[in-house]
């Protein structure tokens, strides 16, 4: 919908930055919250807010939004799997793939790190992941517009190789108030990479010139982080089973490396380069019939 609705690259990244950055608020207070609850209320009464903001969040959503169908024509056929094939989308989407590969591996076995080896309440295990969400969400807000005039190649061929420092880092680490460290680095990069990634996908959509093009596009996006995140934390156990924590981390900087070289080679060397500089406006083809039913 956001990408529809604005033409102009560098302002579709913003909005994408924006929007993207409510999912790191949620995520942000998720784990403090959590902690503070369970820690002092229980653990049904966590679950029973949340519910509870949930319903008035959905019905507040029925009041506001008026909901409308827009038919759109267009001669040129265009399926998921079209999409789902090209080169350059995938190689975009592995990009936030491997970044939420390494978040969601460590978000599942890092808390029993912590607990093992720093001894750490659970409220500090909650309060631990605050810096880093702050940083995922100024990030994503900061790099919605600067990723587009720096360029959104080189921000992610910048944001891939200090997130595998981070990851280098974390085992490191010998309390809880170092470990925020590499959080922060971890974190703060993958909003540059989030921001990035998406406004290249917005604009590869533009150039399929098909009404669908946006949704197939972000479909196959959300498709391969909803899969990351369902064998990433299976992985990381894994890992931290047979081999160790340490081992697990640096495997993931090594996988993110490895994917850095093969993101400048693809992006730089093998695909021809699609520019949009400030101030140009991408044309988004729509069709020249547009029917909107409210």
């Amino acid at each position: 919908m956001l990408s529809a609705r604005y033409d102009d690259d560098q302002e579709r990244g913003r909005a994408l930055g924006q929007a993207m950055s409510g999912m790191s608020i949620g995520v942000m207070i998720g784990p403090v919250y959590g902690g503070l609850m369970y820690n002092y209320v229980g653990k049904l009464a966590t679950f029973l807010v949340l519910a509870g903001i949930a319903l008035v969040d959905g019905l507040l959503r029925l009041i506001v939004i008026t909901p409308g169908v827009t038919h759109r024509e267009s001669s040129i056929a265009l399926t998921f799997w079209t999409v789902a094939c090209n080169p350059r989308v995938l190689t975009v989407v592995g990009v936030s793939m491997i970044g939420f590969f390494g978040i969601a591996m460590f978000q599942a076995i890092l808390p029993l790190h912590i607990m093992a080896s720093m001894n750490a309440s659970i409220l500090e295990q909650s309060l631990v992941y605050l810096p880093g969400n702050l940083a995922l969400f100024i990030s994503q807000n900061v790099f919605g517009s600067l990723a587009f005039k720096i360029g959104r190649e080189r921000t992610i061929s910048i944001a891939l190789p200090l997130m595998a420092l981070g990851f280098f880092i974390m085992p490191m680490c010998q309390t809880t108030i170092v470990l925020v460290a590499p959080l922060v680095i971890i974190d703060w990069c993958m909003g540059m990479i989030y921001s990035a990634s998406t406004g290249m996908l917005s604009q590869m959509a533009a150039e399929y010139e098909h009404s669908s093009a946006y949704g197939h596009v972000f479909a196959v996006f959300e498709s391969v982080t909803s899969l990351v995140f369902i064998i990433s934390p299976i992985t990381g156990g894994f890992f931290v089973q047979t081999l160790n924590f340490t081992w697990a981390m640096n495997i993931v900087a090594v996988m993110i490396i490895c994917y850095t070289i093969f993101f400048i080679l693809m992006v730089y060397f093998v695909f021809p380069k699609v520019t949009c500089h400030p101030g140009e406006k991408m044309t988004l083809i729509r069709s020249s019939k547009t029917d909107t039913v409210d």
